[in-house]
């Protein structure tokens, strides 16, 4: 396929060739896990989407051809020869230019991950961002640049690789490189001192009901109480600054009321964040108290808010309109787990939390929507620990519950319950989607060093892949080269 031609490189690259300050690899890819002989003028064969697994026991990353119900199979790892600098793995997200990138905290820096050039996904090398990335994101803006959030030192949440004399944590934007002949690996396009403690980020950007929304990107420091503004307008002057630092200081939420400097740190605790394209909004939702702020991309101030207390998660629908929470209740009943959901209409006005009707036996874990926002799939925690012995015996485990979400804000109703593999450790989960349409669901089972293939349309376990030592998180990836031409 022609839109899959890029520039054949080799595995084992010097810092010279490439312009770039790369951190030396202990060991050049090797071994039939990490190399392949591209095809002339095309990829060497990626004819179906990949499926990464992040093996936490090896700390290696494993790939599986994902072909349907049951004949997936797994392509080997990587990491087994040092490329990850004995890091663990950490979040991993798939670029619009089909780079796949890793996170790799230990090492400080982001794994490249070539997955179209050979037979089996190449390692390409290290880029250097700053201290200890955790989460990373495909720009909803231009799908070419990354941006990882390095939190620095875990516990004065300082990066000083990049900003010790700022005092201060960091972000990197990278880019991928364009694909075709003369393309290069991905490189660094800047890195940003700001804001203390755990990042994360969402992305504001133009819609078709309203073309005027700027385009910025919004990163809360978990630490320093504060929202950074960058300028995420490739076209603008002022591209990849800050260009406002928005206080998240509530003086009813504190001992002692919020002064006018927004450096001073506070006691919101902000974790978690989501771009609305239903409303245009920002969303923050602040742990330490228990609320969600809507910020305006433009004015770059706080609009609403609404306490949610005791949701402690959250995670925004695709259609933008609810903003979905879910907590676990261990103290009403000592013989039963409470599983609480709720969702916040972010249309309404004003914004309030419509809780629904308990979960009995059931720990809420993480959870992810169908692309049309009429489905969603909740795991559930395995954890004993703070639990009665009565809710021991009585708490489901190893089950993904489907929710029929098409009436929110109307209570979801439980539609499957489907039994997976018994994993006390507990399981991830990702989603296959093909041309807007989801296809499969991939469930780790960390203790059984597997990974479960579930139909989308059947609800039934459909296969059971083996991979590596204790596997975590996943990704699901899928070449754009590939989109209308996979059954």
């Amino acid at each position: 396929m022609e839109t899959m031609k890029r520039r054949r490189y080799s595995s084992c690259i010097t810092t010279g060739a490439l312009g770039l300050a790369l951190i030396s690899l202990a060991a050049c890819s090797s071994g039939d896990d990490t190399t392949a002989t591209p095809a002339p003028d095309a990829s060497a064969g990626l004819t179906n989407p990949l499926v990464f697994i992040n093996n936490t026991g090896d700390k290696t990353l494993e790939t599986i051809k994902h072909d349907g119900d049951t004949n997936n199979q797994s392509l080997g790892k990587l990491g087994g020869n040092n490329e990850f600098q004995g890091s663990a793995l950490g979040d991993m997200i798939s670029s619009a230019g089909d780079w796949v990138f890793v996170n790799l905290g230990a090492a400080n820096g982001v794994g490249l991950i070539d997955p179209l050039s050979g037979a089996k996904p190449i390692f390409e090398t290290i880029l250097p961002t700053g201290e200890r990335p955790v989460h990373i994101y495909r720009d909803a803006v231009d799908g070419e640049v990354i941006w990882s959030m390095n939190d620095g030192n875990a516990t004065t949440g300082i990066d000083s690789i990049n900003c010790s004399a700022q005092a201060v944590g960091s972000v990197s934007v990278l880019h991928n490189s364009h694909l075709g002949p003369g393309g290069d690996v991905p490189r660094l396009e800047k890195t940003l001192c700001l804001g203390v403690g755990h990042k994360v980020a969402a992305f504001a950007r133009p819609t078709a009901s309203d073309p005027t929304i700027p385009k910025r990107t919004f990163i809360t420091n978990e630490k320093s109480g504060e929202m950074n503004v960058i300028d995420n307008d490739a076209a603008s002057g002022t591209y990849l600054t800050v260009i406002n630092t928005i206080d998240l200081c509530d003086s009813a939420k504190e001992a002692a009321p919020c002064d006018s400097n927004v450096a001073t740190p506070n006691a919101s605790s902000p974790h978690g964040i989501a771009w609305s394209i239903a409303t245009g909004k920002v969303y923050s939702r602040q742990e330490g108290y228990e609320n969600v702020v809507e910020v305006d991309p433009d004015t770059m101030e706080i609009a609403r808010k609404v306490d949610i207390a005791p949701f402690s998660s959250s995670g925004i629908s695709p259609d933008g309109k609810f903003l979905f929470l879910r907590a676990t209740d261990t103290a009403t009943d000592p013989d039963h787990v409470l599983g609480k959901l709720g969702v916040i209409d972010l249309t309404a006005d004003p914004l309030a939390v419509t809780v629904f009707p308990d979960l009995q036996d059931l720990a809420p874990g993480s959870f992810k929507f169908s692309p049309d926002s009429t489905k969603l799939y909740l795991t559930q925690s395995n954890s004993n620990t703070g639990l009665t012995a009565a809710q021991v015996t009585n708490l489901k485990r190893d089950k993904l519950v489907v929710l029929d979400t098409a009436a929110l804000p109307a209570a979801p109703t439980v539609t499957a319950e489907i039994g997976l593999l018994a994993s006390p450790a507990g399981h991830n989960l990702d989603l296959h989607v093909h041309d807007g349409n989801l296809k499969h669901l991939w469930v780790t089972n960390r203790d059984d060093n597997s990974v479960s293939v579930i139909n989308a349309a059947s609800n039934q376990l459909v296969q059971r892949v083996a991979v590596g030592s204790a596997p975590g998180a996943l990704l699901v990836y899928e070449s754009s080269a590939l989109a209308g031409h996979h059954n």
